[in-house]
């Protein structure tokens, strides 16, 4: 299953952190995630390295975002420390859960 797993970094690289770890432990179960983060450059200084199964995402990255809502809606979508992903992912995420 894909997880979309957005991420605001709100005041320290905690933030980040927490959701990287999630992304990880995800990815270690066997499902797929891309993590739409608001810093990613946070990310790819925690964990140069990656991590196969996790795709980080810049959340203001408008074709990201367009190339995301054209593609299949994810199986479960998730916001972390009050963020707000694009209201066009919300509305294909919404679409999707109504037709399933």
């Amino acid at each position: 299953m894909r997880w979309d797993l957005f991420c605001n970094v709100v005041d320290n690289y905690g933030d980040a952190g927490v959701c990287w770890r999630l992304a990880c432990g995800l990815a270690t179960a066997g499902e797929t995630v891309r993590l739409w983060i608001d810093a990613p450059d946070v990310v790819r200084w925690m964990a140069p390295e990656g991590r196969l199964g996790v795709s980080v995402v810049d959340w203001s990255d408008a074709d990201a975002v367009a190339v995301a809502a054209a593609d299949e809606a994810p199986g479960v979508l998730v916001e972390a420390f009050g963020c707000e992903p694009a209201p066009v992912l919300i509305a294909r995420f919404a679409a999707h859960a109504r037709a399933a």
